[in-house]
């Protein structure tokens, strides 16, 4: 871990383990496109799902030599009070409800240009508080990027550097050897999406059509999600037969099982591009489902830019979600 520069950029990031992923992600595509380090500010609010899990992927030699450091930031810092802005709204109907919820506050505080992190400036974040491929392109040194590292086009372009990471780090790397089980994985995310009117959870209804159409009857299905006794409940009587196997287990382990299958079928969730990704970079016999509608909220939907590879090469399905 090194001392953070005048010339670094510094991203300020919340989330568990795939936000961290997708940060790890920025960082190397600025110093592979830009030639600059960068320093993240991972901030850990004490939930299980913001606990740091990426620091053995920046200690190696190839994050060293792209000058990438890291921080852990412990508790939140209490957004600043002030009249309310657009910003300031499209994010907290983002965040609220969520885990990372607290984490926010320090966001919107930084999006209204409320302060410095150590004297250093914002640089704005654009539209939903996703820090985009454009700014990135613009950022220069010494600039304080504050948001949501979820602009999957940058993910795509650092993909293969992101994997030799992972496998320098010794850790099990989910971005490879995949699709070698004749099996179905399906990544549910519940959770803290069940009434929430910005993301939605998808229906079994979604899921169960895209089942059916993907494998066969006797195919085995995996059901990740991060709320087994709800998916229990939710899955209907019509797989009454099916071979299914519910697993919710640390992230890092479902990213590597859920690629194992050569089918996998997502929710719109960041940890379920990031096994798409992988399923499309590694494999050649594998198949990935993707949901049409990325967020319940119209405006979310008519404003996300998806990446030109993942999506377009996996299939997509028709989603309806439980708020509905």
């Amino acid at each position: 871990m090194s001392e953070l520069g005048p010339e670094k950029i510094t991203i300020s990031v919340p989330g568990g383990l795939a936000g961290q992923l997708l940060a790890v992600c920025y960082a190397v595509w600025l110093g592979e496109n830009k030639g600059v380090e960068t320093h993240l500010q991972f901030y850990d609010i004490g939930t299980e799902i913001s606990a740091f899990a990426v620091g053995p992927l920046l200690e190696t030699q190839a994050a060293k030599q792209l000058g990438i450091s890291y921080s852990n930031v412990s508790g939140n810092l209490a957004r600043s009070s002030g009249s309310s802005s657009r910003m300031g709204e499209l994010v907290r109907d983002r965040m609220r409800g969520t885990k990372v919820w607290g984490l926010a506050q320090f966001a919107l505080g930084a999006l209204r240009g409320e302060g410095k992190v150590n004297g250093r400036r914002f640089f704005p974040v654009r539209k939903t508080g996703t820090i985009s491929l454009e700014t990135l392109r613009e950022v220069g040194s010494g600039a304080h990027l504050v948001g949501y590292p979820g602009d999957y086009r940058v993910i795509e372009e650092a993909w293969s550097t992101l994997s030799e990471l992972i496998e320098q780090s010794g850790l099990p790397n989910f971005s490879r050897a995949t699709g070698v089980e004749d099996s179905v994985a399906v990544h549910w995310r519940l959770g803290d999406y069940v009434n929430n009117f910005t993301h939605g959870s998808i229906t079994w209804g979604s899921l169960e059509k895209s089942i059916r159409h993907a494998v066969r009857d006797d195919v085995p299905i995996k059901i990740f999600t991060d709320s087994r006794d709800l998916a229990m409940e939710l899955v209907n009587k019509g797989t009454e037969g099916r071979d299914i196997e519910y697993v919710s287990s640390d992230i890092w382990s479902d990213l590597y099982a859920m690629t194992r299958s050569k089918t996998f079928i997502g929710s719109q969730s960041a940890v379920s591009f990031l096994a798409a990704i992988a399923l499309r970079r590694d494999s050649n016999t594998s198949r990935t489902w993707l949901p049409q509608r990325w967020y319940l909220n119209e405006w979310f939907n008519k404003n996300q830019v998806r990446s030109t590879t993942t999506f377009t090469e996996s299939l997509m399905y028709e989603v309806q979600f439980n708020e509905e």
